[in-house]
């Protein structure tokens, strides 16, 4: 036992020492002008990374109080049980350049589901395999539990396209899913923004594809106390490229309209904003699908639309394009 706590204690004591010089420093606080909720609640993004590091939790907490107790009921000696935690605890640590590699892939799922996988296999070695392979299990559930760690608060950052909506996202599994709207101040030596700006957004959320072409996800501009939001147009593809919905207009308008909702929301705004909505349909005979959907999510005020049927988009097996322009 001495063994683990003096483990978890070594890379506290570095990371004060790392830490001390920042302590020297001044930080300025800015307070925004406004502060605008934001539901994340309803966001499918929060609740999977919610689920994910919930999930990766339970699993370490409860390794982490009862693997020892379980390994002296198979018959290791006490001293045995506390050496394979320790070891269980350092294989955490391996794992700590998995974001790092994470960072590099243009997907992570190969990383998920190596994770997922070697959780399974190191626990059920642990708990069943013949009591002399222990150590190489009890290896093998310690660096999976550190690679799933890793990768929730990776998930958390990577899936949320700006600082906000990561606060926002995290905000959920920590219990305060509407923590205040944060600004950071710029850095010495950076350019301050003025009020009357236009800033084009190429990156594109993580849950997008990249910009085919020469284009922005969404160009903002600055007009005094308001708020200008163009958002391209927006098809039911994944991250991967992956059409989403099938040949089924209700779910590709209600995936369209998550993505709208949630980049909306890192820019400060809601559907409630949306002052003119645009959508491409290439079969006109879907359009009551795709309107009970839209009726669904501008339940205030409606905003202008227009509806335009074409013989194709850019993706051939989208039905429907949207794009928005919101003003908050």
């Amino acid at each position: 036992m001495r063994l683990v706590l003096g483990w978890i204690a070594l890379p506290a004591a570095l990371a004060t020492l790392l830490w001390l010089p920042q302590a020297r420093q001044t930080v300025r606080a800015v307070v925004p002008a406004r502060v605008r909720g934001v539901a994340v609640y309803r966001y499918a993004l929060a609740w999977q990374v919610t689920a994910f590091m919930g999930l990766q939790s339970l699993l370490y907490f409860a390794t982490l109080s009862w693997l020892p107790t379980i390994l002296r009921d198979r018959g290791a000696t006490p001293e045995s049980a506390g050496n394979l935690l320790s070891l269980m605890v350092l294989g955490n640590f391996a794992a700590s350049l998995v974001p790092v590699v994470a960072q590099r892939l243009n997907g992570q799922r190969v990383l998920a589901v190596s994770a997922a996988a070697g959780l399974a296999a190191g626990l059920a070695g642990a708990l069943y395999a013949p009591l002399g392979s222990a150590v190489a299990w009890v290896l093998i559930l310690g660096v999976s539990q550190g690679a799933a760690l890793a990768l929730a608060i990776f998930f958390t950052i990577a899936r949320a396209p700006d600082p906000v909506a990561q606060v926002q996202s995290s905000g959920v599994y920590r219990g305060d899913p509407a923590p205040p709207r944060m600004e950071v101040a710029p850095h010495e030596g950076q350019p301050v923004r003025h009020p009357e700006h236009h800033e084009s957004r190429r990156r594109p959320p993580s849950w997008s594809p990249a910009p085919a072409g020469q284009y922005s996800h969404v160009a903002r501009a600055e007009l005094g106390d308001k708020t200008m939001l163009q958002l391209s147009g927006q098809a039911a593809i994944d991250a991967d490229g992956t059409i989403v919905g099938g040949n089924d207009m209700g779910a590709q308008a209600e995936y369209i309209m998550d993505n709208i909702t949630a980049i909306l929301a890192a820019h400060g705004a809601t559907l409630a904003d949306v002052v003119n909505v645009r959508a491409y349909l290439t079969d006109m005979s879907q359009l009551p699908e795709y309107g009970k959907v839209r009726a669904a999510r501008f339940t205030g005020t409606s905003p202008t639309v227009t509806t335009v049927e074409v013989s194709r988009l850019f993706v051939p097996s989208a039905l429907l394009e949207v794009e928005v322009l919101a003003i908050a």
